[in-house]
């Protein structure tokens, strides 16, 4: 059968060999559509469950908020785990669905069920919302807002009001979340010795509150041919205002004014998170989020546009600081997988042109090369895998000419430039062809199990299943697409292309001179061992001990990590920290930090949970993002382990009580996602005692 095609192939060369550059020009155009990112996202299907209960302590919202929630979502098909945690005024939920189940589907019935409890929830405590649809790889950009003339609740309300739709509008852009800053609000402080000279309750101020504040809808008023519509609008502008509110006496139709038994001021609502910078005290910190499976690079090259215009429109003393760019590591790992590439396929096309001993001969086999890319990578765009270090670094070019290699030179085999002497050129062609089509069709069958049978070494990889499978199968998946592509090719467009560009005189008449200085240093040395069989296999032996000592005490790893470029740094300190103390120690951090370490550049710490908690920390909990400089303008001889060694001294000298863990933006977020702790080890404790729990 195999035979058979290669001789319809030869015989109709033009044909083969014109499909094949038209499929490689659609391939072109297909692979043009490829999606890139730096890892694969190993995110599991989770929907997040956020539920807000201001003022209600860890245990309360516990007991009267979290277990609700999960016992409402017990059961529901197609889920596998569930997992909470409860903060001071805020429960986190999160339902993981199998794999292979519509995770839109599952947001559905989540929200289904989440309806069905009512109003079940005590007086104060906010509906249950879903987080947004984003996964491991979704933070996508990070930055600052400081200003020296504006508070932190004009900071806010900038980044609310005009920053975050004008980045929500950006294609692929999810969520924009804040940390620090302030919300207004105006606070009446009641005094209990004024309200009881005039006999009035807070009751009486809480009604009068909720009478004075707000609209009303009128009627409407002829006017002429037209109308206006009438309505009651009392919305105070300042405390001032507010203080004119009257408030009414039981049995007494004489009201007082607000401001004569209270006092009435600006202030904030009590906050769950902040932000500071560079030692230099808070600021407003935003994160966009992406849309899992959205493509990064095409959502960073809208946020980069966007953030133009953003800038454009800020006021001029708003400054606008980048903290993490993830297309910065995008960029940085595709020029690496790239670099690898290019250098691997020029080391196998020299090799080739230095073996094969004809130029002809080595673009031939060469070729396959490009096209078995092109296959693979319009494979990968219909099947929705993304290009990233895993997929397209797995790639091996000598793989994907071995089939070709063995083509070619089983033409060159029995045949040299003397089987065409005293022919005509036709003849001489002719004869070349018909020898094509011989020696080809003889070496397709082995060549295409030999290749099938390096296809099925993928099949278990294939098997895969929840993280492992997410992260192998891409790379399973473009090195079984490759490999296909270049077995098509070797028994059709090879066979094809080698009759119809191979002259009589490109078959070399003797071994290229680099295989003959190869088999002269062989030959003796082939003689040698087989004339002292013991000592070979003694040496063998050897090696093998050396091999299997050296493979215990290497130790091992999942896989190998991905350096990011930047660190963060994870401080935990006192469960009753205040916020402002929380907020001045990761002050003395950064200062530590940019005053001792030469490589950073910039430390921000995001302290407590953010607006939207997708990342639901206490205050005494920090995410202290260090960026670095390029790795050439490091100290000479300076590795990443000993520039944390470095980092960590400085914690200790000069900010310690912050029992810091060192990772990085990407690792952090899978860690959180897949395990529900930022941590690489998590052990949890289960039990109705706390005290027992916490001595345990």
């Amino acid at each position: 059968m195999i035979g058979r095609i290669v001789a319809w192939s030869v015989e109709h060369r033009v044909l083969v060999v014109t499909s094949t550059l038209v499929l490689m020009i659609a391939g072109a155009v297909v692979g043009a559509r490829l999606q890139f990112d730096a890892l694969p996202d190993t995110t599991n299907n989770q929907v997040l469950v956020l539920t807000r209960a201001p003022g209600l302590t860890p245990e309360e919202v516990e007991r009267l908020v979290t277990r609700p929630v999960e016992a409402a979502l017990g059961g529901m098909p197609g889920l596998e785990e569930e997992r909470s945690l409860s903060r001071y005024g805020i429960s986190s939920v999160t339902a993981v669905f199998h794999d292979g189940f519509d995770g839109y589907l599952a947001r559905q019935i989540v929200k289904e069920r989440l309806d069905a409890l009512g109003g079940s929830f005590p007086a104060g405590v906010d509906a249950p919302e879903l987080g947004p649809v984003t996964g491991g790889l979704g933070e996508v950009f990070h930055f600052t807002l400081s200003s020296p003339r504006r508070t932190a609740a004009e900071l806010l309300e900038l980044a609310t009001l005009r920053i975050a739709p004008q980045l929500r509008g950006v294609p692929g852009v999810v969520e924009v979340n804040t940390w620090g800053g302030q919300q207004r609000t105006l606070e009446v402080r009641a005094d209990p010795q004024r309200m009881a000279q005039r006999g009035l309750t807070l009751e009486d101020l809480r009604a009068a509150l909720h009478d004075a504040v707000g609209t009303a809808a009128g009627a409407s008023l002829a006017a002429g041919s037209a109308q206006s519509l009438l309505r009651a609008v009392a919305l105070p502008r300042d405390a001032s205002d507010l203080g004119h509110a009257l408030v009414f006496r039981r049995g007494n139709p004489t009201p007082v004014r607000l401001a004569e038994v209270a006092d009435v001021a600006q202030g904030e609502l009590p906050r769950i998170g902040a932000a500071t910078a560079n030692g230099l005290g808070e600021t407003v910190y935003l994160m966009a989020q992406m849309l899992r499976g959205a493509n990064a690079l095409e959502v960073m090259r809208g946020v980069h546009a966007r953030m133009d215009v953003v800038r454009r429109m800020l006021p001029e003393d708003v400054r606008v600081e980048v903290v993490y760019d993830r297309s910065e590591l995008v960029h940085a790992t595709l020029r690496t997988v790239f670099k690898n590439l290019i250098e691997g396929g020029l080391l196998v096309v020299a090799v080739l042109f230095v073996m094969l001993g004809s130029l002809r001969a080595g673009l031939l086999v060469a070729s396959a090369i490009p096209l078995s890319m092109l296959g693979a990578t319009a494979a990968m765009v219909v099947l929705g895998i993304p290009g990233n270090l895993m997929s397209l670094g797995a790639l091996d070019f000598g793989l994907l000419v071995d089939g070709a290699v063995v083509m070619v030179e089983g033409i060159f085999h029995g045949i040299g430039k003397a089987t065409f002497a005293g022919l005509a050129p036709a003849e001489a062609k002719a004869k070349l062809r018909a020898h094509v089509a011989t020696a080809t069709r003889s070496s397709a069958g082995p060549v295409f199990f030999s290749v099938l049978i390096i296809l099925l070494v993928y099949v278990p990889v294939l098997s895969l299943t929840g993280v492992d499978g997410k992260m192998f199968r891409p790379m399973a998946l473009t090195v079984v697409f490759a490999l296909t592509a270049a077995l098509v090719l070797t028994v059709t467009f090879i066979p094809a292309a080698a009759s119809l560009v191979l002259r009589p005189k490109d078959v070399p008449d003797r071994p290229p001179l680099l295989v003959r200085l190869i088999e002269r240093g062989y030959e003796p040395f082939l003689a040698f061992s087989t004339a002292r069989p013991r000592y070979v296999a003694a040496g063998a032996l050897a090696l093998v001990v050396i091999a299997a000592t050296l493979f215990m005490r290497a130790g091992s790893e999942f896989v190998p990590q991905l350096d990011e470029g930047d660190l963060v740094i994870q401080t935990t300190r006192a469960a009753d920290i205040s916020l402002e103390t929380a907020v001045r120690e990761a002050g003395k951090l950064e200062t530590a930090l940019l005053g001792h370490v030469p490589e950073v550049t910039q430390v921000v710490s995001r302290v407590g949970s953010p607006a939207v908690a997708t990342d639901i920390m206490g205050l005494e909990q920090a995410d202290v993002f260090v960026r670095l400089k390029p790795r050439g303008a490091w100290r000479p001889g300076l590795t990443r382990e000993a520039l944390i060694g470095d980092v960590g001294r400085a914690l200790a000298e000069r900010a310690p009580g912050g029992e810091p863990s060192f990772t990085q933006p990407i690792q952090m977020r899978f860690n959180e996602l897949l395990g529900g702790s930022v941590a690489d080890v998590t052990v949890s404790v289960y039990g109705e005692d706390l005290a027992e729990l916490r001595r345990i």
